[in-house]
């Protein structure tokens, strides 16, 4: 549910972008989506740019 005032990010799109080659466009599902790899293969870059809170 969102309430007045708040915002839900829907779609991400990113075009060459870090280990990314080419467009790319991700939809967000309502409940949000798991990012998983290898320790050392982006994780936390990655969780920054799309609006998180910083590495970790």
């Amino acid at each position: 549910m969102i309430h007045p005032g708040q915002r839900r990010l829907a779609r991400v799109q990113v075009v060459n972008w870090g280990t990314l080659h080419g467009h790319h466009d991700l939809a967000v599902a309502r409940k949000g989506f798991l990012i998983t790899g290898n320790s050392g293969s982006g994780k936390s870059t990655h969780r920054c740019h799309l609006g998180g809170s910083g590495p970790g």
